[in-house]
């Protein structure tokens, strides 16, 4: 388990705190389960992640088709390798499909009424900003609803 170093963050050690000999048993079981589709942009994902480079990806598809799986095995690959890696979800129904899955209003401290001078209250020196800065991916499920 990883220890975290980043005490008080305000979120949940999940990101930090994790059994590496699970989520490898994880990968390596799910990894064969993908479609040529799911692969092809896994492999994309994996390469860019390990460039370091900022990428946002999109992945469109209807319903019930893997997505979320595919997040999930990316995820686990990601900490797998030691690293921080977020998933958040729009809706409570979706954050609870994943494991450590949290809402993106609970992550990024977004005010459910918007208005045009809203904005998130996250600390610009916070932990969990730090916590950000660290992360090699960030998934949001669900991100243009």
């Amino acid at each position: 388990m990883a220890t975290s170093h980043f005490p008080q963050s305000g979120v949940a050690t999940v990101e930090l705190d994790y059994d590496r000999d699970v989520l490898h048993g994880y990968v390596d079981q799910n990894l064969p389960r993908f479609n040529i589709c799911q692969e092809i942009a896994v492999i994309t994902m994996f390469n860019v992640i390990a460039q370091g480079e900022g990428v946002i990806f999109f992945l469109n598809d209807l319903g019930g088709l893997g997505k979320t799986f595919v997040y999930n095995v990316l995820l686990a690959s990601v900490q797998w390798d030691g690293h921080v890696a977020i998933e958040v979800a729009f809706s409570g129904i979706t954050a609870i499909l994943s494991e450590g899955g949290r809402t993106s209003h609970l992550i990024f401290k977004i005010l459910i009424a918007i208005g045009k001078d809203s904005m998130c209250s996250i600390l610009v020196q916070s932990n969990f900003i730090k916590l950000l800065q660290e992360a090699k991916l960030i998934v949001w499920d669900e991100a243009p609803t």
